[in-house]
């Protein structure tokens, strides 16, 4: 399996034929979707650039630009977060597979350790921001009996209002 980046050169490209097309149909806007293959936030330099390329496209073309993600968010730190707003993130999915232990058996980290307390800690960080999102689950044999206990968790502990 290749777990390798995307080329900036190619990026650039897809930017490009993206913004060409928007044009070619006259359309006002276009957006970006940072998914796919692993975490985006991963390779946060690559990603912002992207975002900054796409902006001054769209400034330089009267264009607007919207952008969105899935993502983990364990990567989400206060200081992203914020930026995400600033830039114009719009469409945030956080994937959390359901109770702690199911999720940290499911979205190990690298170093084995679970992932649940990273993810509630971005979670916290995109609240924080103002930023909306929604969650997205994997249901497997592992968790699919105890979703009523996540959509409970998810209600106290994520969505209270």
């Amino acid at each position: 399996m290749d777990f390798s980046t995307i080329p900036w050169e190619i990026a650039k490209d897809a930017i490009d034929s993206l913004v060409a097309e928007t044009l070619e149909y006259c359309d006002d806007r276009f957006s970006i979707t940072f998914h796919g293959g692993g975490e985006a936030f991963v390779e946060f330099k690559l990603l912002r650039r992207c975002v900054e390329y796409a902006r001054q496209q769209a400034q330089s073309h009267n264009l607007h630009v919207r952008f969105s993600t899935v993502t983990n968010a364990t990567l989400i730190t206060q200081e992203i977060a914020v930026w995400m707003k600033d830039v114009g993130f719009t469409n945030i999915t956080v994937t959390l597979d359901c109770a702690q232990d199911v999720n940290d058996c499911q979205r190990p980290k690298a170093s084995g350790n679970g992932s649940f307390g990273d993810v509630m800690e971005g979670i916290q960080n995109i609240s924080r921001a103002g930023l909306k999102f929604s969650l997205r689950s994997t249901v497997t044999n592992l968790g699919v009996s105890r979703m009523a206990e996540f959509v409970e968790f998810v209600a106290r502990e994520i969505f209270p209002k």
